[in-house]
């Protein structure tokens, strides 16, 4: 039977309340969010695919929505009698005009007991300082509800990325946010779970400098597939999907298979051994019933565009590295620092146009993932912005 497969709903309760498909990733949520010995996480993935919809269930989790979880691993693998406040953060939809007031005011969620409201209720009318903000917030929290808090932020550095061809602006950006987020350091015994969900590793470095408790588990194989999709997953989730696709192509079913892991799987996240597609080419493929480069219908991210547009990079030999199997970067530039000088290998890798083929020694070895990326990558990247 044909599921009822959303593209691009980003909100959990809507997904489950409106019966659409969600494959079961709470497990590995579970894993971490009750995780005893670990309680402030790093996690990169580029935009529009599955950072989110995570962050949403984390949302829930902790809030303890039952309801929403009755058909999933969490509800008889979770505490039941225990809620938490959450601090709600996403910068998915800042750009050039946006203001860091307009995300940390009326915008900013606070969610106690299931009940929202925003900062600027919450105070009643008060307006902090930036680098107050959280110093105020955790222990007022806790006082008021004997419970420790919940921070979840996703896509925290979109402001960076949005004024990457400017390097003054994008380090602006840089410092304010790093300021925000300077109290979690010695504010733990206000802090049940704290979790960064980015675009890229392009701020790593600056907010480790403040944030040295952080776990980075974006290459770490024990939870490469906690936003993406397995084989395994795939095969096991989507069987009637696939069957469908049969007809459609006029091949069997073993062809079918081969094409969908040629155009979309590929992805490696320091799991060598199971290689991963990302949510969304799946989901439009088994919704749609068509083989198409869904990595196009995203666009070229407008900060990457406007950098490569600035700094007149040569594409088209970056291309022919990657393609003789000669592109490859240090593990310790995989993190971008100096906003004045970007590599185009650590920035494409980031943006996951890139994966890693396989290490040497303190590096890795790059290439494109799969057909889909050589394809959008070559189109989008090398012939728009050629130079005429």
């Amino acid at each position: 039977m044909k599921k009822k497969i959303s593209i691009g709903l980003q909100d959990f309760r809507e997904i489950i309340r409106a019966w659409w498909f969600y494959l079961d990733k709470t497990p590995k949520i579970c894993k971490i969010c009750e995780d005893p010995g670990i309680k402030h996480y790093f996690f990169a993935r580029p935009r529009r695919f599955g950072k989110s919809i995570t962050c949403s269930v984390m949302k829930h989790l902790f809030l303890w929505d039952r309801e929403l979880f009755q058909w999933l691993h969490a509800y008889d693998h979770r505490d039941r009698t225990q809620t938490y406040p959450v601090i709600y953060i996403s910068f998915a939809s800042w750009t050039k005009e946006s203001t860091p007031e307009d995300f940390l005011g009326d915008e900013l969620k606070i969610l106690v007991d299931g009940t929202q409201t925003n900062l600027k209720t919450y105070l009643n009318g008060e307006k902090l300082q930036i680098e107050q903000i959280l110093k105020r917030l955790l222990p007022e929290l806790k006082q008021k509800t004997w419970r420790e808090v919940v921070i979840i932020i996703d896509e925290y550095d979109k402001p960076v990325l949005t004024h990457l061809s400017d390097p003054v602006k994008a380090e602006e950006m840089r410092t304010i946010f790093r300021n925000l987020y300077a109290p979690i350091k010695d504010s733990d015994q206000y802090i049940r779970f704290f979790w960064l969900s980015w675009l890229t590793k392009v701020m790593k470095m600056n907010i480790f400098s403040v944030l040295n408790n952080l776990r980075d588990i974006s290459l770490l194989s024990g939870y490469a597939d906690l936003v993406w999709f397995t084989q395994d997953e795939i095969e096991n989730n989507y069987a009637d999907e696939i069957d469908a696709l049969v007809p459609r192509e006029w091949v069997n079913r073993e062809v079918i298979m081969t094409k969908i892991k040629e155009r979309y799987n590929g992805f490696n996240f320091g799991d060598d051994k199971h290689t991963l597609y990302n949510p969304r080419d799946i989901n439009n493929l088994m919704e749609r019933g068509q083989f198409k480069y869904y990595r196009a219908d995203t666009g070229i991210p407008s900060g990457i565009k406007e950098y490569v547009e600035t700094k007149g990079s040569d594409l088209e030999q970056v291309v022919k590295k990657i393609r003789d199997r000669s592109l490859w970067i240090q593990e310790l530039d995989m993190s971008l620092q100096d906003l004045n000088h970007i590599d185009l290998a650590p920035l494409f890798f980031q943006a996951w146009y890139f994966t890693i083929d396989y290490p040497i020694g303190q590096a890795y070895v790059l290439k494109f993932p799969n057909q889909q990326a050589d394809v959008v990558f070559t189109k989008y990247f090398v012939e728009l912005l050629k130079p005429n």
